[in-house]
Order: structure tokens, then sequence, then C-alpha cells
């Protein structure tokens, strides 16, 4: 459809009898079984979601984060159902993630960054054509750069640098 408006003409079609299939990657597939072709009005359709996850990751502030690696683990399917196609996205510049056309069960979810987890949302289940919402805050991530020198003012190339997290004094 060139002009976005969900309408498809097929030209030189042969009269007959065809079982019409229409997929898209945020909505369920649609399956009409037995179009009788030629028609005396279009076939309209109404696509349904399907079942799907989205949600927002946010820094401390507010403010959407770019390129957080967003995974969705499945701890049960419902039986009969196989593995969605695609478990890992990464946000977008407004940092939305989302993932579609999942099988009903028992998922969780971690945001994360070059393999550190930074937030994750604990099991929930979702059904059959149903949405869900799970935005993520996490906390602003910054650059910490280290040199150490010797007494000499010379750099020490084998040198191991630890951050932890500062622990409270009496």
């Amino acid at each position: 459809d060139p002009k976005g408006l969900g309408r498809f003409e097929f030209i030189d079609v042969a009269a007959a009898t065809y079982d019409v299939l229409i997929q898209c990657e945020s909505h369920a597939d649609w399956i009409q079984k037995d179009v009788e072709v030629p028609r005396d009005k279009p076939l309209d359709v109404r696509m349904q979601r399907g079942t799907w996850i989205d949600g927002i990751v946010r820094d401390s502030f507010g403010m959407p984060l770019k390129g957080i690696e967003v995974m969705l683990k499945i701890v049960q399917l419902d039986p009969g159902h196989q593995p969605p196609r695609r478990r890992l996205c990464s946000t977008d510049a407004g940092g939305n993630s989302q993932f579609t056309k999942l099988p009903p069960g028992l998922y969780s979810m971690t945001v994360g960054l070059r393999g550190d987890i930074l937030a994750e949302h604990s099991e929930f289940y979702i059904g059959k054509d149903q949405h869900l919402n799970r935005p993520f805050a996490v906390q602003r991530l910054t650059t910490v750069k280290f040199t150490v020198l010797n007494h000499g003012g010379k750099g020490v190339p084998r040198a191991r640098v630890s951050l932890m997290p500062a622990t409270e004094t009496e």
C-alpha cells in the first residue's frame, strides 16, 4: 500500500476461490479461507494486535535511553506453543522497545547494557491477544576514567582497578 491507507489491490487475478493470509509485524496473522474472486465489494479486514509487550526505558530523571538491550526471558509457554523468534531488542531514540507475535505464557524481562543487568521485571503472565506495557526506570550511567601512575609519574600497565559501592562508616 504505497499511500499507507491499508488498501491493497491485485490486478489481473484469475477468477477462483482463494485463501487470504495477511501478515504484519505488529499484528496477529489474519486468515480468511475460501474468498471468491471476483467480488462485488472489497474485503474489509480488521486486524488484531495479537499478543505483544512494549515499554519505554528511562533514566532516573525520566529521560528515554537509546541503545539499551531489552531481553525477554521465557519462563514457561502455554502448551502447544513455540518460542517467539525475537527475544532481544535495543531501545530506539525514544527509549521504546517492543516484542510482537508472542505465544501466551509466563515471561520475565531484563534491561542491560554491554552485558550488565540494569533492571528486571519478575515473572508475569501474558495471555492470547493481550497487550502489556512494561516500562523500566534505570539509574543514569556515567563513565569513570582512571590513570594509575607509579611514584615516578609513569603509567602502571598491569594494574587492576575495581569499582565497588561505598560502605557506610560510623
